[in-house]
Formats: C-alpha cells, structure tokens, sequence
C-alpha cells in the first residue's frame, strides 16, 4: 500500500477506531463497541493479506524469470 501514496491509511484508520473506542462504553453500548472492534480486525486481516499476496507475486515473477512481480525487470 506504501507505494500507492496511502503509507500512514492504516494507522489513521487504527488512531480513529481507537478514538471511537474510548468514546463508547462497552456495557452501556455491546453492540457498538463489538463493531468497532470487528472492524479493527477485518482491517488487519485485509492487511495481513495484501502481505502474502504480495510475496505470491514477487515470488511468481521471480520464478518466471522477471527481475519484479510488476514486469519491470524485463
């Protein structure tokens, strides 16, 4: 994602989760506070893999010969 300009997304995204969090109150609002919380780890589930989709690409291009996954070692 850091070459896509978006570096610092997921610790926004982390910061403004983590501030509705401490807004809510988990006995009063259960239901609000399980969301937030699901979605913190679906955020780093779609991270972990973009990760191995990532390497399954440097690797298929390293094994077909290119100097990159994105072909611009030919």
């Amino acid at each position: 994602m850091g070459g896509l300009g978006v570096e610092e997304a997921y610790s926004e995204a982390v910061t403004a989760h983590r501030a509705v969090l401490d807004l809510l109150d988990g006995e009063s609002a259960p239901g609000w506070h399980a969301t937030v919380l699901r979605d913190l780890g679906d955020a780093q589930s779609l991270i972990a893999m973009l990760v191995v989709l990532g390497r399954a690409c440097r690797r298929l291009g390293t094994l077909n010969g290119e100097g990159r996954a994105d072909g611009a070692g030919r």
